[in-house]
C-alpha cells in the first residue's frame, strides 16, 4: 500500500490470475466496489472475503465479493462481465431487476436478522433510482438458511480473475489517509479465499447451466465441526433446493439423480456463523446471461 498525506494507492495479488487491472475497470470490478464507501466517504467496509470459481480446463474467474459491515449486514457483489441482471421468483412470477439503460446491479444485501434480503441497483454515476422491494431468505433447518441463487450461462459471464489489482490513487484527506489506509487493509486481514469448483471434472458444455446457491449456516464451530467429522458434508449433503424453473430457463431444468454438486464453507471474521456455496450444472438453457433467483 502506497500511503501519502493526501492519497491511497494498494495492489492486491491473486497468484492464480492472469494480467493486470487498474483505474476505473478495477474500481468498477467485484474486487474493487467493497472499497467505494471508504473511498467516497471514509466510510469503513467491514470484513470483506473473495470468491474464486476454476472452470475445468479454464482460466480462473471471480465469482464475487462477501462483505460483512460494521452495521452487521451481508453484502455480495458478483463478478458478472455485465451486470445487467433480471430477477425471478419462483414459477412464472417475474420481477425485472434492471430497468433503465444506465443502470446495472451493485450489489445484493442480506440483513442483520438474516430473514431478508433485497439488491441493490445503481446508475452510471451512483444513484439509488430503481427501488426493489425485499425477499424473504428459506430455512432449511433450525440452522440453515437459504439466501439467493445465482445462475450463469457459461464460464465466460463472469470476471477473469487478474494476477494483480491496483486500487488509486484516490485522493483522501490528510488527516485521515492514515486511518483509511489502514481500514482498506484491515478489511482483507488473515482472510482465506475460496476457490468454488464443481463436482465433475470436465468442461461445461453449451447445453449446460451453472448455478451457485448461497446459504448462511448458524451452527457454532463446534457442532459445526461434529458435523463435518460425522457426516461428511463436505459436497455431499447440504440441502439443494433448484430455485430455477421457467421464466428463468427456458425448460424445466433436467435433473437426474443422484445429482452431482460441491459445497464449500467460506467465513467471514466477526460473522457468526458460516456460508455455505454450493455449485453444480444442470442441462438447459437460461433466458439470460446470469439471473438471480430465490423463494
Amino acid at each position: 500500500m502506497l500511503l501519502e498525506n493526501d492519497t491511497i494507492e494498494v495492489t492486491f495479488e491473486f497468484p492464480q490470475g492472469n494480467g493486470s487491472a487498474s483505474g476505473d475497470p478495477a474500481l468498477s470490478s467485484a474486487i474493487g466496489r467493497p472499497f467505494k464507501r471508504l473511498i467516497d466517504t471514509g466510510k469503513p467496509p467491514g470484513r470483506i472475503n473473495y470468491l474464486f470459481f476454476q472452470p475445468y480446463g479454464g482460466q480462473l474467474r471471480t465469482l464475487g465479493a462477501l462483505c460483512h459491515t460494521p452495521g452487521e449486514q451481508v453484502l455480495f457483489y458478483p463478478a458478472l462481465v455485465t451486470r445487467r441482471v433480471s430477477w425471478y421468483t419462483v414459477g412464472d412470477k417475474k420481477t425485472e431487476l434492471v430497468t433503465r439503460p444506465d443502470e446495472s446491479l451493485d450489489h445484493i444485501t442480506l440483513e442483520p436478522d438474516s430473514e431478508t434480503w433485497h439488491a441493490t441497483i445503481l446508475t452510471a454515476q451512483g444513484a439509488k433510482e430503481t427501488h426493489i422491494p425485499k425477499r424473504r431468505t428459506r430455512r432449511v433447518d433450525r440452522c440453515t438458511i437459504f439466501w439467493f441463487a445465482l445462475s450463469v450461462r457459461s464460464p465466460s459471464v463472469l470476471e477473469m480473475t487478474p494476477n494483480t489489482v491496483t486500487l488509486g490513487p484516490f485522493p483522501t484527506p490528510p488527516t485521515d489517509s492514515t486511518r483509511r489506509g489502514m481500514s482498506l487493509m484491515d478489511a482483507r486481514k488473515d482472510v482465506v479465499f475460496r476457490t468454488i469448483g464443481l463436482h465433475e471434472t470436465q468442461p461445461v458444455s453449451s447445453d449446460q447451466f451453472i448455478t451457485f446457491e448461497f446459504y448462511i449456516d448458524r451452527s457454532n464451530r463446534v457442532r459445526l465441526w461434529v458435523r463435518h467429522s460425522l457426516f461428511g458434508r463436505w459436497g455431499r449433503s447440504t440441502p439443494i433446493l433448484l430455485p430455477i424453473a421457467v421464466p428463468a430457463s427456458r425448460e424445466s431444468p433436467k435433473v437426474v439423480p443422484p445429482f452431482p454438486y460441491r459445497s464449500h464453507d467460506v467465513e467471514i471474521a466477526g460473522f457468526q456463523g458460516c456460508f455455505i456455496i454450493s455449485a453444480y450444472r444442470i442441462t438447459g438453457s437460461l433466458t439470460g446471461d446470469a439471473i438471480l433467483s430465490g423463494y
